[in-house]
């Protein structure tokens, strides 16, 4: 099974219920729905129309893994996480994307 950092990576079937009647939290440039799972899993993805390229969709999907890998531990384990990339992500710096992913990671564990 693949693996984010040690998370696993959602089925597409996973993905489907996730998308059905999600919690959300939203931040300027990434969306998170979130739904009560067996196991901690996560997928990421980009709204394929608004984006010209697959490079712009790929850099957007790495920078998201990269800073999920980061606050991995901090992440309920009976959760399965979906994050959706805006293109705001490819204009801000690393840091202020750490902050809106910790203020996210926040959220998640007030509800």
């Amino acid at each position: 099974m693949r693996r984010i950092g040690n998370t696993p990576i959602l089925k597409e079937n996973e993905i489907k219920r996730v998308f059905e009647n999600p919690k959300r939290i939203s931040s300027d440039s990434f969306i998170l729905l979130y739904k009560d799972g067996k196991e901690k899993k996560v997928a990421f993805t980009v709204k394929k129309g608004n984006y010209r390229t697959i490079v712009e969709r790929n850099r957007m999907k790495r920078i998201l893994r990269k800073l999920f890998v980061e606050n991995e531990s901090e992440f309920d384990k009976n959760l399965n996480y979906v994050f959706i990339a805006n293109r705001k992500i490819l204009t801000k710096d690393i840091e202020k994307l750490k902050e809106e992913f910790s203020d996210i990671v926040k959220k998640v564990k007030e509800v």
